[in-house]
């Protein structure tokens, strides 16, 4: 009984340290070169063209987001759904890239989630985020900087 509570209590303190805390990448560039309309038409044509469905874009406020439906995984059990967002802040852009992974009961109701954000170290042949990436850096004209932080 002790080995089983022993083994139990391992494991409960292994997923519990596993979900500590999450990597943010934010892709930032400077973009004055174009209006926040052109901007964003151009950049939700090509997420369309990558099976991205627009699900909010306020060109007023400076706000884009689209995402891929959600798709079961027989490995993991799980649903995942690619998501770009998008703000212009200024004359900056401020973009990120995540998969958003969720698990369900047999009612629908989500029993988990986690998040995990995409940079330049994602495989090369993803190209649903290297041709985003690249088409931002075009349109804006300037370099793209990828700004890390760590979340709790």
């Amino acid at each position: 009984m002790k080995r089983i509570l022993m083994i139990v209590a391992l494991l409960v303190g292994m997923f519990g340290m596993s979900g500590c805390g999450t990597t943010v990448y934010r892709l930032e560039s400077k973009c004055d070169a174009v209006t926040t309309d052109s901007l964003f038409k151009s950049i939700s044509i090509l997420l369309i063209q990558k099976n991205f469905s627009i699900k909010q874009l306020d060109a007023n406020d400076g706000y884009l987001e689209a995402s891929t439906f959600p798709e079961w995984s027989v490995w993991t059990g799980m649903t995942s759904s690619k998501i770009w967002t998008f703000q212009k802040i200024n004359d900056k852009i401020v973009a990120s890239a995540k998969t958003l992974m969720q698990s369900q009961n047999m009612f629908g109701a989500t029993t988990g989630s986690s998040v995990y954000y995409y940079s330049d170290k994602c495989h090369e042949d993803w190209d649903w985020y290297w041709d985003i990436r690249y088409s931002l850096e075009e349109i804006c004209g300037n370099k793209i900087v990828i700004i890390k932080t760590e979340t709790n």
